[in-house]
Parts: C-alpha cells; sequence; structure tokens
C-alpha cells in the first residue's frame, strides 16, 4: 500500500470510491435520494491538503480537506464526499490516511480536524475515534413520502401555522434565545447575537410557528438546501432552525408543530426531511432522534497548540 498527494489524476476512482461509501449509507438508510455522482472534488487536488493510498493501480482509499479560519482559528474540514475507502481493511486504511493528512495540516497550522463520516459506517466511526477524534454534529432525516406517526398537537391553547414574509421579524427573539442557549453548558459555541438588520438579509427560508394569543412561543425554519450534497436533491427540505420558550415545553406543541410541518412538506411533493444538530447538545439530541434518523456523524479532533513550537526538539 503506497500513500502520496492527492492528484487530478486521482479524482475519477475517489469520485468512484466516494459514491460506493454514500451507497452504502442509503442500503442502512432507504430514504436517502439516489444519486449518479458525489459533487466535483477538483479542488482538492489544487490545495495541497489531500492524500491517496493505492495497491497497484486501484485506489483503496482517500483523505481530503479544505482549510479555513473559524472563530479565529485554523481548521481542515473533510465532508462526506472528500474521502472514502473501500470496505476491506477500512479502519486500517483510514488510520494511515489520517496520519499522512494530519501532518500536511498541523504543518499549515491548522490544529482542529473535522471529518463527516456517515453514520452507519461504524468500521469508519471507530478508526477516527481511535485518533482521539469525538463526535460533534449529526445530519439526520426523516421519509415523508408516507404519513409518519408523529403525534398531532391537541392542545387549544396554540395556534400553528406557516408565518407570512410581514412576521419574520417575531421570529428574532427566539432566534437570539437559541443562540444564548448554544452559547451556555455544554455546547459553548461563541455565537454572537442577531441584529435586526442582519436577520432581514436571510433570504429563501420559511418560517413555521406556534402562536399563543397571537405571540409566537415556538419556531421551525426550514429551507432548500443546507451544508451537504444530500440536503441539496430536489426532494428534500431541510431544517435549520428551531426554538421554543421553556415555560411551554412538555405539552406537546413542539411535536404538533413538527407534525404540521411535515403534512405540509408532503403536501408539497417534497420526499423526505433532514436536520442538523449539535451531538451534544442534548435538548436537541433527544428531541430529533426520535424522529430522525442520522446519516451522517461529523467528527472532530482538537491538537494542543504547543505542538507547533515543539515538532523540531529531539
Amino acid at each position: 500500500m503506497m500513500i502520496s498527494d492527492f492528484k487530478q489524476k486521482d479524482v475519477e476512482q475517489a469520485r468512484q470510491l466516494a459514491l460506493s461509501n454514500y451507497n452504502e449509507e442509503r442500503a442502512a438508510l432507504p430514504a436517502l435520494p439516489a444519486i449518479e455522482s458525489t459533487p466535483d472534488i477538483g479542488e482538492f487536488a489544487q490545495n495541497g491538503l489531500g492524500v491517496a493510498m493505492y495497491e497497484g493501480e486501484t485506489m483503496l482509499g482517500f483523505l481530503c480537506g479544505q482549510k479555513f479560519d473559524n472563530f479565529g482559528i485554523k481548521r481542515v474540514y473533510s465532508p462526506e464526499h472528500a474521502h472514502g475507502a473501500i470496505k476491506q481493511n477500512r479502519a486500517k486504511i483510514y488510520s494511515r490516511l489520517y496520519q499522512a493528512a494530519s501532518e500536511k495540516w498541523v504543518t499549515q497550522k491548522a490544529l482542529i480536524h473535522s471529518v463527516t463520516l456517515y453514520s452507519h459506517d461504524e468500521t469508519a466511526k471507530h478508526s477516527f475515534f481511535n485518533n482521539v477524534f469525538g463526535a460533534c454534529v449529526m445530519y439526520a432525516a426523516m421519509d415523508i413520502s408516507k404519513s409518519p406517526n408523529i403525534r398531532k398537537c391537541d392542545n387549544e391553547r396554540y395556534e400553528l401555522c406557516e408565518l407570512t414574509p410581514e412576521r419574520f421579524g417575531e421570529v428574532l427573539p427566539l432566534q437570539n434565545k437559541l443562540l444564548s442557549h448554544l452559547r451556555q453548558a455544554p455546547v459553548f459555541l461563541p455565537y454572537e447575537k442577531i441584529t435586526q438588520e442582519r436577520f432581514a438579509t436571510f433570504k429563501g427560508k420559511r418560517y413555521f410557528a406556534a402562536l399563543e394569543d397571537n405571540q409566537i412561543i415556538a419556531y421551525l425554519r426550514t429551507q432548500e438546501n443546507a451544508e451537504n450534497f444530500v440536503t441539496c436533491d430536489a426532494g428534500t427540505v431541510n431544517i435549520t432552525g428551531a426554538y421554543m420558550y421553556p415555560e411551554h415545553r412538555g405539552a406537546g406543541v413542539y411535536t404538533g408543530l413538527l407534525s404540521f410541518v411535515v403534512d405540509t412538506m408532503r403536501a408539497e411533493g417534497y420526499e423526505r426531511i433532514s436536520v442538523d444538530f449539535e451531538t451534544y447538545n442534548p435538548n436537541a439530541l433527544g428531541f430529533w432522534t426520535k424522529y430522525f434518523t442520522p446519516y451522517t456523524t461529523s467528527v472532530t479532533r482538537s491538537i494542543e497548540p504547543q505542538i507547533l513550537n515543539t515538532r523540531e526538539i529531539d
């Protein structure tokens, strides 16, 4: 087995391998859409961050990524279509690939490494867990082609509706309550408060709400596309925001709001709903996994910054 830099000549075999890995996940979760190819990965052949493993002329695996700054920290992220490995010896292949790729990433001072894996690929997940990665974000899907068994809201105190654009601004206080929640333990994401001006720039989104005395006490936001190629399928709609004031929890209102959204989307011809959430947000993890099945799990490793000053010491 030989490992080399990921180049343009590797792209076609890599895309076929990525498609094969996706189809493994789809076999475990048939609600996912059928696709002919994964997104183009030519850009990864140019940035010098990727590696490929071969036996003879046959690719055994590849691992690529893109570098960016997030919250002032250099990171490398490998989306689900930017890596892949054959089934045989998959754990060993991924471990060897990460060893080679992480050398490149740390050399470029990127100390946070994230990879999106398919949730049913236990072998790949264990390989990265053994390399000190931890789960951080999941995408999950629900098949709505037939009516899911989700309890409707029968509490007459609340009205469920889709908001008209004139009322979108009323969602902002709840949006900022959500961001405040995500800044607290155990999530600790350093989100800043959204201003009315910035909120007004959000386009292509729909808002569904639960009202009490015509006041919004919960919302759920949907949009056409999210952050992975599955979410961009024409039959998929994505939940990209959700919050309810704590004093209204426990009355079945949010489950009813989700049921209302499912009925609306199915009537419009959508086949599935996708949602993403932090695995370390216990409220989100507990709620969404009641109704949705995870199909990707993103894992992250953080390397101590002192390594940049000590690598040359014998």
